[in-house]
C-alpha cells in the first residue's frame, strides 16, 4: 500500500475572470470550483487513475475539513484516514485573470502535540512492504517535523519519499529516502546556487545522494527531467505537447514513480513512467488520466549518461 501524507491540506478555491482584475472594485468571476488541494492528494489521485492502491493521510478540520475530505473520497475515489484538528482547514485562492494567474495561500492550522501523536499512531501501523509519500508545506506550531516522520520510517524498514520544501527536506536525508523528488528551481534552493546545465544539475543530485538519498529526480520543465542515483544517471528528452498546466506535474512524476517501482520494474523504465505521469498533467487541464499516461509512455526518450 502507498500511503501519501499531505500536512497542510487546502481546499484550492479557483476563480476566473474574462477582464483584467482591478484592486478596489467589484470583480466579477465567470468560473468557479473548488477542489481538495495537497501535494500528497495529487499523488494519490495520480495512483488511483492508474489503478494502484492508495490512502491519503494527513490533517483536517470544521466544515472545510469535512468538504474537503468529501472531495477526496466522494470526487476522487481515494480512502482517507486524517486526523482531526480543531482549527479549520484552510482555503487557498488561485485567481486568473486576462492578465495571468495570481495566488494567495493561507497559513496552515496548528498541528500540536496530541495531533501529532494520532498522526504517529496511524503510521506505526504501517508494514515494511508499504511505502510513505511526505509532500508538501507543514502546518503551523512545532510539535510537527518531518524529520521525526523519516527517522521512525527508517527505523521501522519502511521505504519513504520526500517532496518537501528544501529546509525541511535535508533534514530528512539523514534517514536515507528512496527518493526526493525537487524541480530545478527548488534545487537551486536547496544547493543556495545558480545551476544552469546538465553537469551541475548532476553534481548537485549527488550531493544530495551522499547526504543520504538513495534516488534522486530533477524536473526540469521544458527541458526535461533527470535520474540519478550511486549507479545511474538518465536524462528525459522533452516531450512534444501543449502545456496546460504545471500544478501536479511533480506530484505526478511521484506516482508514476512509484506505480512502476511497485511493480518492480527496471530503473529506467520506472522514471520512464515518472516522466509519463508528469507531462500527461503537464498537457491536461487537470491532473494525469491513465489513456494520456499510457498514450505518452510510448513517447518517451530516455537516455542514460555517462560520467
Amino acid at each position: 500500500m502507498i500511503y501519501t501524507l499531505t500536512a497542510n491540506p487546502a481546499l484550492d478555491y479557483r476563480m476566473e475572470m474574462s477582464d483584467v482584475f482591478t484592486h478596489g472594485k467589484l470583480n466579477r468571476a465567470h468560473f468557479t470550483k473548488m477542489r481538495a488541494g495537497g501535494k500528497g492528494i495529487n499523488v494519490s489521485t495520480v495512483l488511483k487513475n492508474l489503478g494502484v492502491e492508495t490512502t491519503a493521510l494527513g490533517f483536517i478540520g470544521g466544515y472545510t475539513g469535512e468538504y474537503f475530505q468529501q472531495c477526496v473520497e466522494e470526487k476522487n475515489l481515494i480512502p482517507t484516514d486524517f486526523v482531526t484538528l480543531q482549527e479549520f482547514t484552510r482555503i487557498n485562492v488561485k485567481l486568473s485573470d486576462a492578465s495571468g494567474e495570481s495566488e494567495i495561500n493561507a497559513p496552515g492550522p496548528t498541528i500540536d502535540e496530541n495531533a501529532m501523536n494520532a498522526l504517529m499512531d496511524k503510521i506505526k501501523t504501517l508494514k515494511t512492504d508499504d511505502v510513505l509519500v511526505l509532500a508538501g508545506s507543514q502546518g503551523q506550531g512545532e510539535a510537527f517535523t518531518y524529520e521525526r516522520l523519516a527517522k521512525f520510517a527508517h527505523t521501522a524498514k519502511i521505504d519513504f519519499v520526500v517532496d518537501i520544501d528544501h529546509g525541511a527536506l535535508l533534514s530528512t536525508l539523514p534517514y536515507q529516502p528512496l527518493l526526493v523528488k525537487p524541480n530545478i528551481h527548488e534545487l537551486r534552493r536547496i544547493m543556495n546556487r545558480p545551476i544552469e546545465t546538465d553537469e551541475a544539475i548532476i553534481d548537485s543530485a549527488k550531493w544530495l545522494i551522499d547526504a543520504g538519498a538513495q534516488n534522486v529526480i530533477v524536473s526540469m520543465g521544458e527541458a526535461g527531467a533527470m535520474f540519478i542515483n550511486q549507479s545511474h544517471i538518465y536524462k528525459a528528452l522533452p516531450l512534444e505537447g501543449a502545456f496546460k498546466n504545471a500544478v501536479g506535474a511533480g506530484d505526478s512524476m511521484v506516482a508514476g514513480f512509484l506505480k512502476a517501482y511497485s511493480e518492480k520494474r527496471s530503473l529506467k523504465e520506472t522514471f520512464k513512467w515518472a516522466v509519463a505521469c508528469g507531462s500527461a498533467t503537464a498537457f491536461s487541464h487537470g491532473l494525469a488520466s491513465s489513456e494520456t499516461i499510457h498514450h505518452l509512455l510510448n513517447h518517451v526518450t530516455i537516455e542514460e549518461v555517462n560520467q
